[in-house]
């Protein structure tokens, strides 16, 4: 009529399963957050503070200087935005900063934040799209 299996090898097949789903679920989570650390950057390159003397020799403005690092990870990359040459300011950009002799506050002029915050809706929609096993890239 149909054919048996011992417990041992039901347990097996699901476990199978589940690697297989697993490991297509990072792959898919890989994809998603490439895709939206991209916009995220792009976003910033867009929105940060462009000011200084364009005509210096190796002058580069900050908002061209944000990069992305990929760390591999088994469990799933991760991402970081970040300017490696201009990495002390940003901060000081983004949240405000008191002059030099403390006379008065310059305000923060955010612009990585407001970058995350308008692609997180995305984000939050492809990963959910991702875990169901739905078509990411249509």
């Amino acid at each position: 009529m149909g054919t048996k299996i011992t417990i041992d090898e039901l347990a097996s097949l699901i476990s199978d399963d589940i690697n297989k789903y697993s490991e297509e679920v990072v792959d898919n989570l890989n994809q998603v957050l490439k895709k939206s650390v991209n916009n995220i950057k792009e976003n910033i390159k867009v929105s940060a503070p462009r000011s200084g003397d364009k005509q210096a020799k190796g002058y580069k403005p900050l908002a061209d200087s944000f990069t992305i690092k990929e760390t591999k990870e088994v469990k799933g990359n991760s991402y970081t935005i970040w300017s490696p040459k201009k990495y002390r300011i940003v901060h000081l950009l983004e949240n405000g900063f008191y002059h030099v002799r403390g006379k008065r506050r310059i305000a923060g002029r955010p612009f990585m934040r407001p970058s995350f915050e308008k692609e997180k809706p995305n984000i939050d929609r492809e990963v959910l799209k991702a875990i169901k096993g739905g078509n990411i890239n249509g």
